[in-house]
């Protein structure tokens, strides 16, 4: 048995190996058919080139030349203007052709039979199976047609006796044998015939006979029908009763077609084309759902019904893998029982039975990642009581339980904002003076305020609750004393806000706001802008405005301050003060000059109501502020820009309440100015208009003659002089980015105290100097790291 396998295989492979035959094809060139003949398919060259020298010999006028095709070799002729001429030649080199060699029979003697037997399947074999044609006719005969696509495809037809009639056909593109073959399927279709494949044989019937024959299962099950080969397939159906379906489906099947239905295994039977069969069973797959919704009730052991409810109502919205696939197909309904912890799911069977074993999977006994846990996080710069409402905001999005709040009890001192020098009490930050009893109350303007300070807050505590139980399962507590969060919850939830936390808790950026209060008189106001050059145009006379203005980024704070001093020796100028203060952004700096006044409050004459009193009369003073107040709130915007909230006042007594009847009791006028600005780092805002009026009395005499009687008036002067000067600002604001830049500025301060200092040590006598130790150390910035550095080369 192991000899003749060994000999059948040995003979496949020696056949395949020397295949010698004749094809004519046809190519266009340059608008006319031309011929070429194609002669063997070898995979030798040596043999190419032996058949080559023969046909040479036989005919010269036509070129021949060896095609190579994926290792094969064959014999090109042409090309060959007319046909008859290719068939001539084709004809007369088929007898020529060697025949595969001999030693096939010599070598094995003993299977001479099987060495016939595969030269005949190689004669009537098709040639070239893969090659593509046009197929064109006009009113063929069928049984023509039938004879051509059995010749062709290899297939064995068996033709009914009343098989008759013309058929056409029109094909634009070549046609593989596979595809002709579905073509010739659909051309009996249309005729009325179909092909019904049984024992290895197609037989060619008419429609009405089809559905009678019994097709070939076996060879349905080992290839497929495709197309319009006919076919029998049997279609469970699970939740319509199959027999109402066969009125649905008898209409969508020709006329010739067989459907029926087994009601006891509930299973349609279809008989009819491939292609109509796979038609009919998606048409099945769709109509077979259960369309009678029924409510089942799910009991939720471990994990909150409302939880898993809202998971399964985030899987069942459009758009996501759980949602029907089909627009028209009902979505499930979920509704949640809070006190028995149960879900109940509404829908098909197919979708309650989907979401129970959902429901399943997800209520397990909870595990170590989702039990609650205590996480202690330590702030570096926020502050905890002000952290606690965004964490319980971010806690409630991510969580659908309940989330309580609680803040500790404060021990840290408050920060004291009452100094000797400020009245400022109370909610109102923004007004330097308060005297309810002898002055109306003035109405400030809105300007920022920072948040209410929680220093001097008790202990609160606060909850918000959600669906479900009131107990909170997140619990957020802010620990004032050592500026930490405590949480308490599921370690999901935990690990959310310690990621929220590490992203806000970050090194906060700050500022240094540089500012110079400084008055003028009015009438200065025109020198003043012709020296600044404000207007930065020659020939033309610049004036300064007080109003509102920036100065570009380019004019250096120092150079300012200098142009202001010498000024302030003309007298054209006095500079108030000149403070600066750093300042975290987004919070509010304070800034306020000015002295405090005694105004009466309370005053108990010696004859009060109409009676006399034994005691004293007195009067009680209260301490008031007469200042120049400014608050700035910076914020730093992108691209180095700074968003400044500004609230200037000025509160001055007026000048004629020295000569008034009640001196104790003075009016006070207040200006204020409130705006916001946007500058660029370094640029100088100048903000100006709060006037303010001084009042003067120069009395000038002559010694002795101002003392005659009578005529001592004569040698007397008293003027009373009223000046209106104007109060300017600048306000410099300056992005402190890195630790660097705080150096560089400590630098700026420094650099001249120190000099100073050594400048007067050094116009000292040298026996007067004092200890060179008294003055200011220098200022290290800090050191850069070495580069490119070797540790091996650094200890050699």
């Amino acid at each position: 048995m192991r000899i003749i396998l060994s000999t059948i295989l040995f003979l496949a492979v020696e056949c395949s190996l020397f295949a010698v035959d004749a094809d004519i094809k046809t190519v266009m060139l340059h608008g006319s058919p031309s011929y070429f003949l194609y002669i063997a398919n070898l995979n030798s060259e040596r043999q190419a080139e032996d058949i080559k020298k023969k046909l040479t010999k036989q005919q010269k006028s036509f070129p021949l030349q060896i095609q190579v095709n994926d290792k094969h070799y064959t014999v090109k002729i042409g090309p060959i203007a007319h046909y008859d001429d290719a068939k001539t030649l084709k004809n007369q080199f088929a007898d020529q052709l060697p025949s595969p060699p001999t030693f096939f029979a010599s070598s094995i003697p003993s299977n001479e039979e099987a060495v016939e037997k595969i030269k005949k399947a190689k004669a009537v074999a098709p040639l070239h199976q893969d090659e593509k044609k046009l197929w064109n006719l006009a009113n063929a005969d069928i049984r023509a047609v039938i004879a051509e696509v059995s010749r062709i495809t290899g297939k064995n037809f068996i033709i009914d006796p009343r098989v008759q009639g013309k058929i056409s056909i029109v094909s634009t593109t070549p046609l593989s044998n596979s595809a002709l073959y579905q073509v010739f399927l659909s051309i009996l279709q249309v005729s009325g015939y179909s092909a019904v494949q049984n024992s290895g044989t197609i037989r060619i019937i008419p429609n009405m006979d089809a559905k009678s024959s019994a097709p070939d299962i076996l060879a349905q099950m080992r290839r497929p029908p495709r197309g319009g080969e006919i076919m029998t397939s049997v279609v469970p159906v699970h939740y319509v009763p199959a027999d109402q379906l066969v009125p649905v489906l008898r209409p969508l099947m020709p006329q010739w077609s067989f459907v029926s239905a087994y009601a006891p295994a509930n299973m349609l039977i279809l008989s009819g084309t491939a292609d109509n069969i796979k038609q009919l069973t998606n048409i099945i797959k769709q109509v077979d759902s259960s369309s009678a919704n029924d409510i089942d009730v799910i009991q939720i052991h471990n994990a909150l019904a409302m939880d898993i409810a809202a998971t399964l109502k985030d899987l069942l919205k459009p758009g996501t893998g759980g949602a029907p696939i089909n627009t028209g197909q009902a979505v499930p309904t979920l509704a949640i029982d809070d006190r028995n912890n149960t879900i109940l799911v509404s829908g098909t069977r197919t979708d309650r039975l989907k979401l129970r074993v959902i429901i399943s999977k997800l209520d397990h006994p909870p595990s170590s990642s989702t039990s609650n846990h205590t996480q202690v996080i330590y702030l570096h710069y926020l502050r905890a009581e002000d952290l606690v409402p965004i964490l319980a905001g971010v806690a409630q999005a991510n969580f659908s339980g309940n989330v309580g709040t609680t803040i500790g009890t404060i021990t840290r001192p408050a920060l004291d904002s009452t100094n000797p020098v400020s009245s400022i009490v109370g909610d109102n930050p923004y007004s330097s003076i308060q005297n309810p009893q002898n002055s109306p109350q003035q109405q400030q303007p809105p300007a920022p305020t920072t948040s209410p300070s929680k220093d001097a807050a008790p202990n609160t505590s606060s909850t918000s609750t959600q669906e479900g139980n009131t107990k909170p399962t997140i619990q957020i507590i802010a620990e004032p004393n050592t500026n930490s969060i405590i949480i308490n919850g599921p370690a999901t939830i935990i690990r959310i806000i310690q990621t929220v936390i590490h992203k806000l808790d970050i090194r906060p950026a700050q500022l240094l706001v540089e500012a110079i209060i400084a008055s003028i008189n009015e009438s200065s106001l025109t020198n003043l802008g012709i020296e600044w050059g404000t207007l930065g145009q020659t020939g033309e006379n610049s004036s300064f405005q007080p109003g509102f203005a920036i100065l570009s980024s380019k004019t250096s704070i120092s150079d300012f301050q200098a142009r202001l001093y010498a000024l302030q020796l003309d007298n054209k100028l006095n500079v108030i003060s000149t403070p600066s203060v750093v300042v975290l952004d987004n919070r509010q700096a304070k800034i306020l000059v000015g002295k405090q006044v005694s105004v009466a409050s309370t005053s108990y004459p010696n004859n009060a109501n109409g009676t006399t009193v034994s005691s004293s009369p007195y009067t009680t003073f209260n301490r008031m502020n007469v200042a120049l107040h400014l608050y700035v709130r910076p914020q730093i915007t992108k691209g180095q820009d700074i968003q400044l909230q500004i609230d200037e006042g000025l509160d001055t007594i007026d000048p004629t309440s020295a000569f008034s009847t009640t001196p104790d009791t003075p009016t006070f006028d207040i200006s204020s100015i409130v705006t916001a600005v946007h500058v660029h780092s370094g640029d100088i805002v100048i903000l100006g208009g709060l006037a303010e009026d001084t009042l003067a009395n120069n009395n000038d005499s002559i010694p002795i003659l101002k003392d005659i009687p009578g005529f001592g008036r004569l040698f007397q002067k008293n003027v009373r002089d009223r000046e209106k000067r104007i109060i300017m600002v600048f306000i410099r604001p300056i992005i402190l980015k890195s630790r660097l830049d705080n150096l560089y500025i400590t630098g700026e301060k420094y650099a001249p105290t120190r000099n100073e200092e050594r400048r007067i040590v050094r116009s000292q006598e040298l026996f007067a100097q004092e200890d060179i130790k008294t003055i200011l150390k220098p200022l290290h910035s800090a050191k850069l790291p070495t580069p490119f550095v070797n540790p091996k080369l650094d200890e050699k």
